[in-house]
């Protein structure tokens, strides 16, 4: 199916345009293949200390800002210090005026980002602590002014998927994938709830949030939630180019053509919030969230409730 192929023969050209970006004397290089003195990275120390530290990889490349997961020994999963980290680099990005478009990517070949880490969440939830969302929002990147680009190496899974939804443009490896499992946990997939089905039809956003199956790269181009689809060697450089490509646009253009955008799809998504918060803490009330966590850390199929609130909430 060649035509999923389509993005392929602007890349040589994009290529191009990157080196031109480069400092002089690295022109012949790619700026995912230079000494790593020449891409000046480093590293946030967000709240959570050291530990926030090793969980997110901040490089500055000229004008481009790339932020990448780095716990890919749990799939990039984003524990609380990786999720504060990264919403401080976000709004350290955004009130750059030198930085104009940001790069979200995940650390090794087989994760972009797992979403919430169950294991936190359910050690969370036996301490009392329900899970939720305060915004339909991941680490401030969807309220961001700014460009902000998922490069998708491997799979998106909850809250990873919420978080690429929630950034402006996505660009997948071909070997990507994409689900939303939180109802076979006894979950609520609390951003996309609010997101997805302004974003695709009505009845594969049904499908997704319901059956909570895999859902292939290829099937998420088709559907307009990724718009490039490459091979993984390919995907940094390309989602490089395309950054270099907006950041020599207008800011003040593209930040007001974002904000049109957005102010057009977000319409009403507060009130909807609310709503998901209300059935959030429906769904709280019925101990099925406890025990989709317990039966995933047991591994073991989980006994929900039957749709009325139980007393297994308080076990």
């Amino acid at each position: 199916m060649r035509g999923i192929d389509r993005p392929l023969p602007a890349l040589e050209m994009h290529r191009i345009m990157v080196r031109l970006s480069c400092p002089a004397g690295a022109a012949s290089e790619s700026p995912w293949e230079g000494p790593p003195s020449q891409l000046r990275g480093r590293r946030l120390r967000a709240q959570g200390g050291e530990a926030a530290n090793q969980e997110l990889q901040i490089e500055r490349r000229g004008r481009i800002s790339v932020l990448t997961l780095s716990r890919p020994e749990r799939h990039n999963a984003l524990s609380p210090d990786l999720s504060q980290a990264l919403a401080d680099a976000i709004k350290e990005f955004d009130d750059d005026p030198a930085q104009r478009v940001a790069v979200i990517t995940g650390a090794g070949e087989r994760a972009f980002c797992a979403g919430a880490d169950l294991k936190i969440l359910g050690e969370r939830m036996e301490a009392g602590i329900p899970p939720g969302v305060s915004s339909p929002d991941i680490g401030g990147v969807g309220a961001c002014r700014k460009p902000v680009i998922a490069a998708i190496n491997g799979l998106a899974v909850g809250g990873g998927f919420e978080l690429a939804l929630c950034c402006d443009i996505r660009i997948a490896a071909d070997t990507a994938w994409f689900a939303f499992p939180e109802a076979s946990r006894g979950l609520l997939a609390a951003v996309a709830v609010s997101l997805l089905p302004r974003m695709i039809p009505i009845g594969a956003a049904m499908d997704l949030l319901l059956a909570g199956e895999r859902m292939s790269a290829a099937e998420a181009w088709r559907l307009g939630l990724v718009q490039m689809l490459v091979p993984p060697e390919a995907l940094l450089t390309t989602a490089m180019a395309k950054a270099e490509v907006i950041a020599s646009s207008s800011p003040t253009a593209v930040a007001a053509s974002k904000k049109m955008v957005r102010a057009w799809r977000d319409h009403l998504l507060a009130e909807q919030h609310r709503v998901q918060q209300d059935l959030a803490a429906e769904l709280v009330s019925t101990g099925d969230v406890r025990e989709g966590l317990r039966a995933f850390a047991e591994k073991r199929a989980p006994s929900f409730a039957d749709g009325q609130k139980s007393g297994r909430n308080g076990d």
